[in-house]
């Protein structure tokens, strides 16, 4: 292998890693994923990014057994060391999915707008939906910022672009919470796709906003924010890249809001591994319900009742981690200057998955 050139694509911190597991070994080459990257330049490819199913499509023509994937390891090595971080620093941890799918009896018109036949902004639509919230019955109405946001990646995993708006604000790569106090002790970290990123309502009724002013009503003295680190068509891995470049104070709370897996499996092991919930509430929207049409279109996103309903729900989860007197604690963070521990050195798959390479 020595002799070789190789390609190994990654994220920043995983080539960082890997530079670390190989002894920056002068003959790998280190690129995030790019479309410019010219792949008969190398003798062997290690892709940590994509499915090995893609591989024909993206290294069209180049030879099949000169590239490998690094994508299931690394996967199951994040969610591991993402949740013993969690579960040594007292971070509580729950996973929640929910769909559509699990309401007992959508009707005819809840079918249509899953299936894409119901415009989301028509005025007859939106009566339906907001007929209670004039505010985000103005902001699909006007349409300008419904559905417009855009998705760069950080070097780390992806984030929604900051953006100001007079209805949809993103501001550090998070969209806005709003009601939350000026100092903080503790925060709730929702991450997630869309559901967690809320595109179908005014920033003040996003789940996280309606979970900030409950915690805000019953415990006022907490100093507890929530944080809406939501990422739209993102799955499961970017959260946990995301989470894992996160700052805490001990005592935080951490929902990852999804149904978009990679590698489900991995995550099931990694989470029962923990003694961490993963949670399918499954009867929240079953009927009858007093909430009305909730389903915005053809994405599943949701309006502001369903919002509420959810938040309702998480904090039924988490209020037993909350903790209105919390003591000021520093931030801590994974793999900082003050705890070295690399994800992928002295990892005894790796070791295996190295010498598999030297063998090339």
């Amino acid at each position: 292998m020595d002799t070789k050139k190789v390609l190994v694509i990654g994220n920043k911190d995983f080539l960082r890693s890997f530079m670390d597991a190989v002894n920056k070994n002068p003959k790998y080459t280190y690129a995030v994923p790019s479309s410019n990257l010219n792949w008969n330049n190398y003798d062997f490819i290690i892709d940590s990014v994509n499915d090995e199913n893609t591989f024909s499509t993206i290294y069209c023509g180049y030879p099949r057994n000169h590239i490998s994937s690094f994508i299931s390891l690394y996967t199951e090595m994040l969610y591991d060391k993402t949740l013993e971080f969690f579960k040594k620093n007292n971070i509580n941890f729950y996973y929640v999915e929910y769909s559509w799918s699990m309401v007992n009896c959508l009707d005819n018109y809840e079918k249509a707008v899953l299936a894409g036949q119901v415009s989301p902004t028509s005025s007859e639509h939106v009566n339906k939906l907001y007929y209670d919230n004039q505010e985000s019955a103005q902001y699909m109405l006007e349409g300008a910022e419904y559905g417009k946001y855009d998705i760069t990646n950080n070097g780390k995993h992806n984030v929604p672009v900051d953006r100001r708006g007079k209805y949809c604000n993103v501001i550090n790569g998070k969209r806005l919470t709003t009601d939350t106090p000026t100092k903080i002790k503790n925060t709730i970290h929702i991450f997630g796709p869309c559901g967690t990123y809320c595109p179908a309502v005014t920033d003040a009724y996003t789940l996280e906003s309606y979970l900030q002013r409950l915690i805000n009503n019953a415990m006022p003295d907490s100093l507890i924010s929530v944080d809406n680190c939501g990422v739209p068509g993102t799955d499961t891995l970017n959260d946990f890249e995301y989470m894992i470049n996160e700052k805490y104070h001990p005592g935080d709370v951490v929902i990852d809001f999804s149904l978009i897996f990679n590698r489900q499996d991995l995550l099931k092991k990694a989470i029962s591994k923990h003694g961490f919930d993963y949670l399918i509430p499954r009867d929240l929207f079953n009927k009858p319900h007093s909430y009305g049409y909730v389903i915005v279109d053809g994405g599943g996103h949701k309006n502001h009742r369903a919002n509420e309903v959810f938040a309702k729900y998480f904090y039924s989860l988490i209020k037993k981690d909350l903790n209105e007197n919390a003591p000021e604690t520093p931030y801590i963070k994974y793999n900082s200057d003050n705890d070295k521990e690399d994800f992928l050195n002295n990892n005894p798959e790796l070791k295996k998955y190295l010498c598999f390479l030297k063998k090339i």
